[in-house]
């Protein structure tokens, strides 16, 4: 049973922020549900916040957000991310509460969780592995959805601490924020969205035979099938088996990886010789 902290929902919503299209007030003043647009998180002390977007959005000159004292916000800078439907906004201002981001490594089945949609009511993840046994590790692996199923696309997802986990997508699903925490750095400095290029496909393996003591280990590893053009440190056939010194996990591998701050070790298993490499996140130039 998830329980109500009436703490955490105060701090969490002193980080929240609600926008609207000021075009939609009612003689300039009143504030009808047609001027909104959702919830934003904030991201920075200096104004920069995030929302999910559900398709066309106003011109920043029209956007507005409040926050909880009911100060209103005016945008300066609008950043949209198309591939993950997320829009990025600058508002003027300082002095921003700024929201915690979840312990990714923590999203398991059954985790308790609180929704920010207008209400603040509780409901626990579901995690479903895909199906398919090639993945590509650099994508969302797995599938995220709540058990209360009729929550709205865009509402705001939260642990019971009050960390930041997501958005609940258009297909119900929720879309974690560990993209946000990946790209950010990108939207500040560059107003613009990279994207990353890498892609290693392959699958997990439950062993492999240690070329020194000629045993099973019975560890989990990634075998590698497929690369991105132009990846250099990895080869077809390598088994990915530690990140920065620490045994992989199958089911957090792909937020782990995604998340560790760059550059990163990995320790590899390849034609029977233990390696570590190096490896930095490439973008789209």
């Amino acid at each position: 049973q998830t329980l109500y902290n009436p703490t955490v929902e105060r701090e969490t919503k002193e980080r929240l922020l609600l926008i609207y299209d000021e075009r939609y007030l009612q003689n300039g003043i009143a504030f009808v549900e047609d001027a909104k647009l959702g919830k934003a998180v904030v991201l920075s002390s200096d104004g920069w916040a995030v929302m999910h977007a559900k398709g066309e959005f106003p011109a920043k000159q029209f956007v507005r957000g409040a926050d909880s004292s009911g100060g209103i916000h005016k945008a300066e800078k609008l950043v949209f991310d198309a591939d993950a439907g997320l829009l990025y906004i600058k508002f003027d201002g300082t002095d921003f509460r700024v929201q915690s981001f979840v312990d990714w490594s923590q999203i398991v089945s059954g985790k308790n969780v609180f929704v920010a949609n207008g209400l603040w009511q509780g409901s626990r993840m579901r995690v479903y592995q895909k199906p398919e046994d090639m993945i590509d590790i650099w994508k969302q692996v797995d599938r995220y959805s709540l058990e209360d199923e009729a929550i709205a696309a865009g509402s705001v997802v939260y642990d019971e601490n009050g960390r930041f986990i997501g958005f609940v997508g258009k297909d119900g699903f929720v879309e974690l924020a560990s993209g946000v925490q990946r790209s950010f750095a990108d939207v500040v400095e560059k107003e613009q969205i990279e994207p990353i290029v890498h892609s290693w496909i392959g699958e997990f393996i439950d062993g492999y035979i240690d070329p020194k003591s000629e045993t099973l280990i019975g560890k989990i590893g990634f075998l590698i099938s497929k690369l991105e053009a132009g990846e250099m440190s990895l080869k077809t056939g390598d088994i990915v088996l530690q990140i920065n010194g620490r045994d992989i996990d199958a089911p957090a591998f792909a937020r782990t990886l995604q998340n560790t701050t760059e550059p990163f070790r990995l320790t590899i298993l390849r034609n029977k010789e233990m390696l570590e490499i190096t490896i930095t996140v490439a973008k789209k130039s």
